[in-house]
Formats: structure tokens, sequence, C-alpha cells
């Protein structure tokens, strides 16, 4: 039997992207797509159009601030009208729990962040037990591991197939527009507003340019608009005697048209950005440098994530450690330029 199920995330891209796998498990659970409410819902009906287990997008704002009683009341009659069956709240705010509550969905599954969430939820994953091995992938948000816990509880993989399939237009566009370069293909970020998950110019050039020198292939910067002064610095110090990389904002600033890079080139390597979690939800094996230990996430168990044994910058990371997992995914191999 079906059962009507929504969610609520909350948070930038990359985060929301961290529950793609287990919001596919949800839905393979109670048999039906899942209807989300979050943030930046554009650019998530986008990422989403090759998941078969997303049902409706909708905009999570009226529902974060209950100072605003009027849309807030709005927004959960809006939410009392879908007769769902089950809510699961994918964060800590109490605010979409207790719309949740209110909309008297009979199932309000999640986790309590103080006493008063107690009382909206009937399933608090808090409540589960002792802490697992499945929070040690969730870095800085453990409260995914809760999640983890519950579906396999309940029998259900966590993890799953590829949460964001390749359509046939996305196939073309990178056939059309990326195929022709030479291979391997490897994305790459460099960008963050955390200034402190920031790859530095000169290492990342240095890096970089050593991977096409061993390995060949091709570049692509992937980045949002805000990253173009950083970027246009890259380009600048890059090595004369090789490729040039690819500016992939240049080619598209479609979202739904660069999804095809990641689903089908050959690596991910860069800092932990919305672009890092989209890898792993594209199962592009993934090398992801985080700027300290406890940030490191593994949700997918599909990429290698680096950070510095001393210091707190990307800067720290040993050269060495990363060209030996570079070789890991694209093999050892040296070649003449």
């Amino acid at each position: 039997m079906s059962l009507k199920t929504v969610a609520f995330l909350c948070g930038g891209i990359g985060d929301q992207l961290l529950h793609f796998s287990q919001l596919q498990a949800l839905s393979s659970l109670c048999s039906t797509k899942i209807d989300i409410y979050c943030q930046h819902p554009g650019i998530m009906r986008a990422i989403t159009l090759g998941s078969e287990w997303a049902g409706s997008i909708t905009d999570i704002k009226p529902y974060k601030k209950i100072i605003n009683l009027q849309k807030y009341r709005d927004a959960v009659r809006e939410l009392q009208q879908r007769n769902a069956d089950i809510a699961v709240i994918f964060h800590p705010s109490t605010s979409f729990k207790l719309a949740a509550y209110f909309a008297k969905i009979p199932r309000r599954i999640g986790f309590s962040h103080s006493w008063t969430d107690k009382l909206f939820l009937t399933e608090d994953l808090i409540e589960q037990g002792l802490q697992s091995e499945t929070e040690q992938w969730w870095g800085h948000r453990p409260f995914g591991g809760l999640f983890d816990r519950f579906f396999l509880q309940k029998q259900t993989d966590p993890v799953g197939t590829t949460p964001i399939k390749p359509l046939e237009f996305q196939r073309k566009f990178y056939e059309e527009m990326f195929a022709a370069y030479p291979r391997p293909h490897i994305v790459t970020t460099l960008y963050s507003q955390d200034k402190s998950r920031c790859w530095p110019i000169l290492r990342a050039v240095d890096c970089l340019s050593n991977v096409l020198e061993q390995h060949g292939g091709t570049i692509f910067v992937s980045s949002g608009d805000d990253a173009r002064e950083m970027n246009a610095e890259f380009f600048n110090h890059w090595p004369k005697n090789l490729p040039l990389p690819v500016d992939v904002r240049r080619v598209t600033n479609e979202l739904k048209n660069e999804l095809g890079l990641f689903h089908f080139a050959d690596m991910f390597l860069g800092i932990n950005s919305f672009t890092s979690n989209l890898a792993m939800n594209c199962d592009l094996p993934s090398i992801v440098l985080f700027h300290k230990r406890s940030y490191m996430l593994n949700y997918r168990r599909n990429s290698i994530g680096l950070y510095p044994v001393t210091g707190t910058e990307i800067a720290n990371i040993c050269k060495e450690d990363v060209n030996k997992k570079i070789d890991v995914i694209l093999g050892a191999k040296k070649i003449n330029l």
C-alpha cells in the first residue's frame, strides 16, 4: 500500500543533497513519490528531473518563521490539503515539525533538537538507541546517520542506486559539448562562500596541472557566478604549456544541461561544496578536499575524503596523499605531452 509522504529539507543546496539517497529509500519504503519542501526550489527541480522518487517541489520559506503568522498559517493549510500520511523532517527546525503537527499528518518522523520537539513528533529518531557506525559517514551533520539507522531497521538500504539519473537530453548535451575533449574528464570546484573551504589558487593549479601531466585529459571547472573572480585568477596562473581547463559556465549556465558532465565524466576532484555532493549523488567517483576532519562526509560510500592532519586549511592537505588517491581512481599512468 502506498503512503502519501512529504519531506522537509533545509539549508544550502549541498546540505539538501545530503539526503537524496534517504529520500529515495523513503520512496521505496512508502511505495510512492516524495513531495519535497525545500530551499532553492527552482534549482532542486532541475536536479531532480532524473529522479523517479521525487514528486512535487515546494518552497519551504513560509514554514521557516512562525512569526510571519499569516504566511505560516496559509502554508500549513496547503500542507494539510495534501492529506499526507507521513511527514519526515530532515532538519533540526522546530517550525517544520510544528507545521506537520498542525497539518494533522498522522506520522511525523524526525529527531528532537529540544524538549518541545518531542511534543510534535510521533517517531523521535534520537530514541532509536546508541550511536552506531552510520554516524561516522556524516561528519559535521551526524543526524544524517539517524535516518540511515531508521531505514536499516526497516530493512531498506539507505544508500541504494544512483539518486540522480541521467536523462537523454543530458547525454546528448554532454556528447555535443564535452565528449570531444581528451579523456579522462575531471570536474573540479575551487570556490566556496565559506572562505575556509576554498582551494588556494596556487595549490589548485599545482595539483590539477600535475593530474594532466600524469594522466592527460581535460579539467572542467564547475561553479556559480560568485566564483568568477577566483576562477579568472586560476586560469591566469595555469601553465601555458598545458591544455587550458574548460570553464563550464562559458558553455552553459543551465544546471540541467551541466548535469550530463557529472554523469559521464571520469572523476570529481575539488572542495566540499554543492558540486561535490552533486557528484556523489550522480555516483561520479570523487576525491573531496575538506578543511578539517570533522567535516568529512561519505554518506553514499562512493567518495574519498582528504583533510589536513595538522591545521585547518585545505592548503595543509599533503600533496602526495592527493596524488595517491588520484591514482586509485584513474590508475597510475605517466604520459608524455
